[in-house]
């Protein structure tokens, strides 16, 4: 008995999607990139 893996990428996955291009976008990308870039990691220590 062979299992067949679920195929990896789906051509139509992203196709209802719609890209916009905002400044306000823009900074909440950087925002949130920020903030976890430097906070991950420092939930398991203590005070």
């Amino acid at each position: 008995m062979r299992i067949k893996s679920p195929p990896i990428l789906d051509i139509n996955l992203f196709a209802g999607m719609k890209v916009e291009d905002s400044p306000a976008l823009a900074s909440q990308v950087i925002y949130f990139s920020f903030a976890t870039l430097t906070t991950t990691g420092y939930g398991d220590v203590t005070p």
